[in-house]
């Protein structure tokens, strides 16, 4: 049994509250397939069971919903893990001003596009959170923006083509894999570097 045989029957029972529930938990970090839920849910809009209008608000909501928890566990604890842990992640001073400052200015593009990257919805909700510079209004009027436009490719995308609902799943799979690994390496490469400057700096520095 493949994962749309395995998930279908939650759509068809529990309706828009299985899409919620789903997309809320997945945007928390857990794994749970919210996307495939929308995929599926627009499968079933086709036929008229569902309205994929809905579809695409509410699955946009839950993930909204769960975004807004991982940014405040960043806003109130995120400051103070990074703080404990700064010797050890290597993180200075001018690097949290960079963060802070990069959430001042760019803010509203890293949360509505960065849901599109495997990983980069949990990541920005957190950081945009612990930087303190993004208020939460502000965050989920961004936020709700990219997750309309998550929920609508992905309901229309099952609605017109629920012929071909497998060969969509695995290419939005793929794409969403490979950008996760293009932006994994990324961020180690620039982490890498970093170390190894400020370790040339302080032996420069003796």
């Amino acid at each position: 049994m493949n994962v749309i045989q395995r998930l279908s029957p939650f759509i068809a029972r529990w309706g828009y509250l299985a899409i919620f529930v789903a997309t809320f938990l997945e945007n928390m970090g857990i794994p749970v397939p919210g996307e495939i839920f929308i995929l599926i849910a627009g499968t079933f809009a086709l036929h008229g069971k569902i309205f994929l209008p809905f579809v695409i608000l509410v699955g946009a909501a839950g993930a909204v919903l769960g975004d807004s928890v991982i940014f405040f566990i960043g806003r109130f604890g995120g400051r103070k893990a990074i703080a404990k842990l700064r010797d050890w992640l290597s993180i200075d001073r001018r690097t949290l001003e960079k963060i802070d400052s990069f959430y001042h200015r760019r803010g509203p593009y890293a949360v509505t596009f960065g849901r599109f990257i495997t990983g980069g919805r949990f990541t920005v909700a957190i950081t945009s959170g612990a930087s303190g510079t993004m208020s939460w209004e502000r965050y989920v009027f961004y936020d709700y923006l990219g997750a309309l436009i998550w929920a609508g490719a992905f309901g229309i995308a099952g609605f017109y083509f629920a012929n071909q609902i497998s060969q969509v799943l695995n290419v939005l799979t793929r794409s969403s894999v490979l950008l996760g690994i293009i932006l994994l390496l990324l961020t180690i490469g620039y982490a890498v570097i970093t170390y190894i400057l400020r370790r040339y700096r302080r032996k420069a520095k003796r």
